[in-house]
């Protein structure tokens, strides 16, 4: 999706694990992108580890992002997220195909997003973070969402959304662009605000 005023990165490429050197990261890539804009040629990975069966002891579920620029052969490492989850407690999970690049100054640089949710135990409600990187400056938007299984039960008033601090160290429209891309997201992806 792109909203009034910004623009999506021209042909961003889906790449394959067999592109990146596995010694880059660990885990299995789920998605990734790569692309060129005004700083050079650039690669983002989003990566999944996970050990055990679900829940049970010596269970591992962890979540890894990367994005590197490259040069040559050569791999920069520009940024890295890490997110592990309590010990046999929950199952963080990349949310498919949440990786989009925009360019909301058009000024021919990237801005990145991806989504996951954490999974704790099954319990309600689901609870969900939006990686926002605006010149490699992690911006983060953390909510939780009510999910219930009978239509007739679906209650907005457990939702949530929390804006990093880190928004009021960028330019007014990166956080307006933001927050307004959170909330189609959540409002497409998630059934909480339809009228019974």
């Amino acid at each position: 999706m792109c909203f009034s005023g910004a623009q999506t990165i021209h042909n961003p490429i889906k790449i394959s694990k067999e592109e990146i050197p596995h010694k880059l990261f660990k885990g299995d890539i789920v998605d990734g992108l790569k692309w060129n804009d005004k700083e050079g040629s650039h690669i983002i990975i989003v990566v999944q580890y996970k050990k055990g069966k679900s829940f049970e002891k010596g269970w591992i579920s962890e979540l890894y992002a990367h994005k590197f620029t490259v040069v040559a052969d050569s791999f920069k490492q520009d940024w890295k997220i890490q997110e592990f989850t309590p010990a046999n407690q929950a199952e963080v999970r990349y949310i498919d195909s949440t990786l989009v690049l925009f360019d909301v100054n058009n000024d021919s640089i990237a801005e990145s997003r991806f989504f996951y949710a954490f999974n704790i135990d099954g319990l309600e409600p689901l609870q969900i973070k939006d990686m926002f990187h605006f010149r490699n400056t992690k911006l983060a938007i953390r909510g939780k969402v009510p999910i219930e299984i009978d239509p007739s039960e679906i209650d907005s008033s457990g939702y949530e959304k929390q804006m990093d601090k880190a928004f009021d160290t960028v330019p007014q429209n990166i956080r307006d662009f933001a927050s307004k891309d959170w909330d189609t997201f959540v409002h497409k992806k998630f059934d909480i605000f339809r009228k019974n």
